[in-house]
């Protein structure tokens, strides 16, 4: 994190509640993932990892930065929504990202996606595009256009919520 707004006396207590979901009304009950809390600190590095079996093509992470408090409800920091059908698949994105609803404050994160079973055949043939629940994607080895299993994982590296100093 970087220049999180201040919501103790002089600082803040930050974690981050990380949710996955799909805005078109899956069953599931939401993955929902929290991170440690760095205590005193406007620029944490938390360094941690979660992964994520993706319920739908249209998924999203919803990423909820608050400040711990010792007595009474813990106060909001920013939020930001990832819809990640817009994020590459052949390659990790490394992301500093503002947060939204607060006055200022990024959050930096990473996102890697991984094929949750293996392709038919050898791994690298293309697979039906006929198929419900199955979408496309560019595999830069092979130079293919492939199908995506509906439910892969996409890990959220926060090392990228690793957040690490731009420095």
């Amino acid at each position: 994190g970087r220049n999180l707004v201040i919501r103790d006396i002089s600082s803040s207590d930050p974690y981050c509640v990380l949710t996955c979901r799909s805005p078109s009304g899956s069953a599931d009950k939401p993955a929902v993932f929290r991170t440690a809390v760095i205590y005193s600190n406007l620029n944490p590095t938390w360094n941690e990892s979660f992964v994520f079996d993706l319920p739908s093509d249209d998924a999203e992470i919803l990423l909820e930065v608050y400040d711990r408090d010792t007595i009474g409800s813990d106060d909001y920091m920013g939020e930001h929504t990832f819809h990640l059908a817009a994020l590459p698949r052949t390659r990790p994105s490394d992301l500093w990202i503002p947060l939204q609803k607060v006055e200022h404050g990024d959050i930096h994160v990473v996102f890697t996606f991984k094929r949750s079973s293996p392709w038919p055949g050898d791994g690298q043939a293309e697979a039906p595009m006929t198929q419900e629940g199955f979408g496309r994607i560019y595999a830069a080895n092979t130079g293919k256009v492939l199908t995506l299993p509906r439910v892969c994982m996409a890990g959220l590296d926060l090392k990228g919520l690793s957040l690490q100093d731009a420095n």
